[in-house]
């Protein structure tokens, strides 16, 4: 067994996804990084200039959106994890959320459970609906909608300049004529 199949039991243990997801979810994420174009052809500058008119501009975005999916997608995810780790109060909201989620989804769905010897008895339903309380406010004090505008808007900005700027892939050229 190899240590990607075990850290693969490890998360199906502890997330709420059965064994079948998560083998398409990585079967998905092996293509994606086998497509993903070498960082010399995603930044040549060679190949960058200012398109003549706004319909070069959007064939160009076309094609290069199609050539380069697996990058600009590489490109979203370094930027969450990039705001995961600048901003540590939000991946502790965002741990607890997964962390509480998994535990909620553990819990008898009937009847209630017992916490601190007895003290504290909670069905649930009033498990999930804490979390969901405690939840918005740790999200909102530490800016997650603004986080995740600024994401979307950097990742949008810089994948337009990219896709808009860079001349199509040679094998578009050579499959319009063939």
């Amino acid at each position: 067994m190899s240590s990607q199949d075990g850290v693969a039991a490890t998360l199906v243990r502890y997330l709420p996804v059965d064994a079948a997801t998560w083998e398409n979810i990585q079967a998905q994420g092996k293509t994606k990084l086998e497509t993903l174009k070498p960082a010399r052809e995603f930044f040549d500058k060679n190949r960058f200039s200012v398109p003549r008119d706004f319909n070069e501009f959007s064939g160009r975005l076309s094609a290069n959106l199609r050539y380069f999916q697996s990058n600009y997608i590489l490109l979203g995810l370094v930027a969450v994890l990039y705001s995961l780790i600048t901003n540590l109060w939000l991946l502790f909201a965002v741990a607890f959320v997964i962390v509480g989620v998994r535990f909620i989804s553990t819990m008898p769905p009937e009847g209630p459970v017992s916490f601190l010897n007895g003290k504290l008895v909670i069905t649930s339903s009033q498990a999930w609906m804490a979390l969901a309380c405690i939840s918005v406010l740790l999200l909102w004090f530490t800016s997650a909608g603004t986080t995740i505008f600024w994401i979307a808007s950097v990742v949008v900005m810089a994948v337009a300049f990219h896709a808009g700027f860079m001349q199509k892939p040679l094998e578009d050229d050579f499959g319009a004529s063939v």
